[in-house]
């Protein structure tokens, strides 16, 4: 009898033992399918498809972005450059080549260009008070305009367009409509005060110095502009 009870209990605990090492390996099948599942669809977000292909260069749409207070959102198209590998994070750089405008009160898609061959170097959305993420109410205070500093031209003549070509200083409206250069032949940018009243300041360099000049941007176009005085 003793012999009996003693079998009967190593027989549970086998049993036991073997439906813990079952869940264990279930789990463990479980999880890595998930992680699988996980990783491809991460992968496919890193991984933007091809929008435009054009004489062999590859561009990409990147991350939407809102207008705030109007009823347009845009999207970069994107030239992938390459780039140090980072912990997280694509491994290349990119560069802006054009901007797709959306307005999703007419469901109309229109270029802020008209071809991607430039470079938008940076550009910002602007309220009548100052940059758009500088403001928390964008119902009362909405976007009015887009400010762009492009390089449309080789003009250091090394084959590419980059950010070390001569700079153009364009404004738009919201939906990137009325796209207007009011100041040319840019070698920097030095800054920018907040709109006021629908002007906008903008301080810059030149070859013959720094500059200092009034943009109207309801007019698009540029009310004067100085030298700044020598040290």
């Amino acid at each position: 009898m003793k012999m009996a009870r003693l079998f009967r209990t190593v027989w549970r605990i086998n049993g036991v033992l073997v439906l813990l090492a079952f869940l264990l390996l279930l789990g463990a099948a479980l999880v890595a399918a998930i992680s699988s599942v996980t990783w491809r669809d991460r992968g496919r977000e890193r991984t933007p498809s091809v929008v435009v292909e054009e004489k062999g260069e590859r561009l990409f749409l990147g991350s939407v972005q809102d207008v705030e207070g109007t009823s347009f959102v845009l999207l970069p198209l994107e030239s992938h450059l390459p780039g140090s590998k980072l912990s997280s994070g694509p491994s290349y750089e990119s560069e802006t080549r054009n901007l797709l405008f959306y307005d999703a009160g007419t469901g109309v898609s229109r270029w802020l260009r008209p071809d991607h061959k430039g470079l938008i170097v940076n550009y910002q959305l602007l309220r009548e008070g100052g940059a758009a993420q500088e403001r928390r109410e964008p119902r009362n205070d909405p976007v009015r305009w887009i400010r762009y500093e492009l390089a449309l031209a080789d003009t250091n003549h090394d084959g590419k367009i980059t950010r070390e070509d001569a700079q153009q200083l364009a404004i738009s409206g919201p939906g990137g409509e009325d796209l207007s250069i009011v100041l040319d032949d840019v070698e920097e940018i030095l800054g920018y005060a907040p709109p006021r009243d629908g002007v906008m300041v903008v301080f810059f360099r030149r070859s013959l110095g720094e500059f200092v000049g009034e943009i109207d941007l309801a007019q698009r176009k540029l009310r004067r502009a100085k030298p700044l005085p020598r040290s």
